[in-house]
């Protein structure tokens, strides 16, 4: 039988505990999941990728599995979901992984800024947020405002 949101729990555990621990191990379970995964009908991804874990699978996925993590999303998306596009491609631009947003495929252009700000579970990281603000600079500037409104909502300021 099988459990798909076991192997999310494992791509999560072995993404986790690899970059502790750099264990080969984990980056096998990682691989068996991701493939596991990846071989679901795209309605069963659905069910357990949009769910509440979601932005903690897309924050911790390791920059070397991405593509695989996009393959999943736009498995998904070609049944019409594409926020799940737009929410990872703002976690892909929140990481500098601007480069990466071309391969999604029905993404809303530009990104909406409340899928570029975080969220009240992850709010963005310096880092994050300055990889974020030079994006926007460049492609979307005139929402700007409405990026930092929802930074600071999801940061928890007034």
């Amino acid at each position: 039988m099988l459990y798909p949101l076991k192997f999310v729990a494992y791509i999560i555990q072995a993404f986790s505990s690899s970059a502790l621990t750099g264990g080969m191990q984990s980056a096998e379970n990682a691989n068996f999941a991701i493939q596991r995964l990846t071989d679901l009908p795209s309605n069963q991804l659905a069910t357990i990728i949009c769910s509440p874990h979601m932005d903690t699978l897309f924050q911790c996925w390791p920059t070397k599995h991405i593509k695989n993590l996009i393959t999943i999303v736009n498995k998904i998306s070609e049944n019409g979901n594409s926020s799940i596009s737009s929410q990872l491609a703002g976690v892909l631009v929140n990481r500098g992984l601007y480069n990466q947003i071309d391969h999604l495929i029905k993404i809303n252009k530009p990104i909406p800024p409340i899928f570029l700000a975080g969220s009240s579970r992850f709010p963005l990281t310096e880092s994050s947020f300055l990889s974020t603000l030079e994006f926007m600079n460049t492609h979307n500037p005139e929402h700007i405002s409405e990026f930092l409104d929802h930074c600071k909502r999801n940061a928890g300021m007034k």
